[in-house]
């Protein structure tokens, strides 16, 4: 899943997350550090008006690792 998001100045800030599931059903999730502990998918992002990796890219590389 890829999401582009804009703030308020208009920069454009992508976000890429995958869904990853085990032969059992389980689905992978990453937990946040304290304070905030929330559980999420795993995934990653570039700050606003930055530039980095692919994040079609980086799900290809997960999927062929068999990790989504």
């Amino acid at each position: 899943m890829i999401i582009g998001v804009r703030n308020g100045s208009g920069q454009l800030r992508w976000l890429w997350y995958g869904v990853c599931i085990d032969q059992r059903g389980a689905i992978l999730l990453s937990r946040h550090a304290p304070p905030d502990g929330r559980w999420v998918l795993p995934g990653g992002g570039v700050e606003y008006g930055g530039s980095g990796v692919d994040p079609q890219c980086e799900l290809s590389v997960l999927r062929r690792r068999g990790r989504c």
